[in-house]
């Protein structure tokens, strides 16, 4: 920073700070952050019952914040005043959203009365305002703001007796503390706050205010009072104003762009100043890197920075990312956060049914950062981390329905579609793509949704992705191959041969076909070679010459489909894939590296039982329990947790036991 008051040091040379050995612990520390966001998607799921339908009559412009913070009592005080514009003709009133645990005092400027229950603060305005007409509503107010479930809100925690302030306020919660439209809808134009705050000092160190944007200056504020001011000067949606207080030792990088640099700034307590040094280390490069993948950074005219809060997860606060930790195993995070800058923060959702182009997007851009540092097999591992196995639409369809919202799907089936439509569209089309969406100026600062996304990809690679979207997006789990061939010499000595697919997911109640290119790679004398072929039907034969005799095939072998694929035979279909008079257990892929699928036969209706067991003998995981009709079942379980080894698959019926070896690898 450039005040002298505060410590600020220039990391010129940072260091690499992870390795592919301590991804677990890495991929750890985001599931938990992940869990704890699906926790404030249920909570804020009453709000939204109230709330998530609306006739947008208005729309938010300008707003600033004047708030004073009360650590003795955990109160606030504040006053915003928020600039509209009319959408209609004969505007008489607005509606916003405000939590009735604060206590106004007044309403003014073209606020004519007011009414405040529940979370709908209802305004009367001055006069009918027509079309295009701006007015203003000041809203003056006081009290604690509510906590909700006990972990989100305008929270007021502390780190070794030092108080610390934190808003955490996605996806409905900016309400509880300041009036507006929340949501991701209706995007401000621009925001200012004044932050005033306790002028004090802790450990040599003074609370110090951090937002969105950039600081404005720091002034007195009357005895004991200092104010931070701080403005953004881009869109930003509700949600995304951001305070964070604590008495911060504060250090900068800096990134350059152009013939221009943006400072770096890292708000961390002092104690944990050694460690946020690791694990931000490489956040410039990660910028850099993003960049040239995206466009330029957003918000390149203000700052990107990460405050410490010692608490909860991670938010993507506009040009202010929140971070519950600094310790290396968040390293991840910082690259995920940082990805939302663009995906998130700079283009948000039309709506949450449309969460995975904030969600999917961040968690594709970690795969990218890997496959960089790494190479593609180590982005390929990285993306088989995220296979997701389970129900559910990417396309949140009943957002009122917490069961009904499957965060994790957004997450990584959300970057699987990614993965996917990089083979799909190729890679040099697909980066296009990419880059043509984040830097298309009727998204860029506004809102996007995945017709939009579609929209894009469509006009830039040509092709028609109806069925690509309505599948992965808009349909359920994924497909299931069974694939088997054979391979003729010909009397001019090459060798004919054919190849058989089947797509058996039907069998399971899932949609019977998913159209996808799938790559099949032979194996020959001489060496690898890849054919693709386009897949569109339940059951397909493929013919192709080869002038040499092919040794093995392969059916996506670099998984660039999330699918199930075994080969089931050669040189003629299988009549069953199990025994049908005994039970049977079939282990897939076996070896192992990240997930195992297990299918398994039962030949009569009763209790079956089916366990995994290590090789002293003890059960690990009750992988499936109960009653079962007659009939092939499969289960999908992962391995990531358990050691490397051997291990084995016990089918029990009322008839009989089967048993499969099963190894798992690091």
């Amino acid at each position: 920073m450039p005040l002298a008051t505060f410590l600020t040091l220039l990391m010129i040379l940072p260091l690499p700070a992870q390795t592919p050995a301590n991804m677990k612990e890495m991929r750890a520390c985001l599931e938990q952050v992940r869990k704890l966001e699906m926790r404030s998607w249920q909570e804020a799921i009453a709000w939204e019952k109230e709330h998530g339908d609306r006739d947008f009559d208005f729309d938010s412009r300008y707003v600033q914040i004047d708030i004073e913070v009360h650590f003795n009592d955990s109160t606030i005080q504040a006053t915003v005043e928020t600039q509209f514009q009319s959408l209609i003709d004969g505007l008489t009133e607005i509606r916003l959203d405000f939590d009735d645990a604060l206590t106004i005092d007044s309403v003014f400027n073209n606020g004519a009365g007011h009414v405040l229950a529940g979370e709908s603060l209802i305004v009367s305005l001055d006069q009918a305002y027509d079309s295009g007409e701006i007015f203003s509503v000041a809203t003056t107010y006081h009290g604690r703001p509510r906590i909700v479930g006990g972990v989100k809100g305008f929270r007021f925690v502390s780190h070794q007796g030092i108080p610390v302030v934190a808003t955490l306020c996605t996806p409905y919660l900016a309400h509880t503390w300041w009036p507006c439209v929340d949501g991701p809808a209706d995007k401000l134009d621009s925001i200012h706050l004044n932050i005033t705050i306790p002028d004090t000092s802790y450990g040599g160190y003074p609370l110090y205010a951090a937002s969105n944007g950039k600081l404005i200056g720091i002034t007195p504020a009357g005895s004991g009072w200092v104010t931070y001011q701080w403005h953004e000067n881009y869109p930003i949606v509700p949600y995304y104003v951001s305070i964070a207080i604590s008495n911060y030792l504060i250090f900068s990088h800096c990134y350059q762009y152009a013939s221009d640099s943006m400072e770096v700034p890292y708000y961390v307590f002092p104690e944990h100043y050694a460690q946020a040094q690791q694990t931000f280390a490489e956040t410039v490069d990660m910028i850099t890197f993003f960049a040239g993948l995206f466009g330029e950074y957003p918000f390149v005219t203000e700052k990107y920075s990460m405050a410490e809060i010692g608490f909860y997860g991670a938010i993507e606060k506009q040009t202010k990312t929140i971070m519950g930790s600094v310790n290396s195993n968040w390293y991840m995070i910082v690259v995920h956060e940082l990805a939302h800058m663009w995906f998130g923060d700079m283009i948000s959702p039309t709506s949450w049914h449309h969460c995975w182009v904030n969600e999917g997007f961040a968690t594709y851009s970690e795969a990218l950062w890997w496959e960089d540092l790494y190479g593609l097999q180590a982005y390929h591992n990285y993306m088989d981390d995220l296979s997701y196995w389970n129900a559910g639409t990417i396309y949140l369809q009943n957002i009122m329905d917490p069961f009904q919202i499957f965060l994790t799907i957004c997450y990584d089936k959300g970057a699987w579609v990614l993965h996917m439509l990089r083979h799909v569209m190729g890679d040099s089309v697909f980066f296009e793509a990419l880059h043509t969406y984040a830097t298309d100026p009727q998204y860029m600062y506004g809102n996007a949704s995945t017709e939009d996304v579609q929209q894009v990809f469509e006009t830039v690679s040509g092709l028609n992705l109806s069925d690509f979207f309505q599948q992965w997006i808009y349909d359920e789990r994924y497909p299931r191959y069974y694939y088997w061939w054979s391979s003729t010499e010909q009397d001019n000595g090459r060798y004919q041969t054919q190849v058989t697919i089947e797509q058996r997911q039907n069998d399971l109640g899932w949609r019977p076909v998913f159209v996808m290119p799938i790559d099949l790679v032979f194996t020959l004398p001489s060496g690898d070679t890849t054919v693709v072929v386009q897949n569109d039907d339940t059951l397909q034969t493929y013919q192709f010459e080869f002038g040499e005799i092919p040794l093995a095939l392969s059916l996506d072998p670099d998984r660039w489909i999330l699918r199930y694929a075994v080969e089931v035979g050669v040189s003629e279909k299988p009549v069953v894939s199990l025994p049908s008079v005994s039970p049977a257990v079939r282990c897939n892929p076996n070896p192992a590296v990240r997930n195992v699928c297990v299918e398994y036969h039962v030949p009569a209706s009763g209790e079956c039982k089916l366990e995994l067991y290590d090789v002293t003998g003890k059960l690990v995981i009750d992988i499936a329990d109960g009653m079962h009709a007659a009939g092939v079942y499969s289960r999908m379980f992962d391995t990531r947790n358990l050691p490397a080894g051997v291990y084995y698959v016990r089918l029990m019926t009322d008839r009989d036991v089967a048993t499969e070896k099963v190894v798992f690898l690091d």
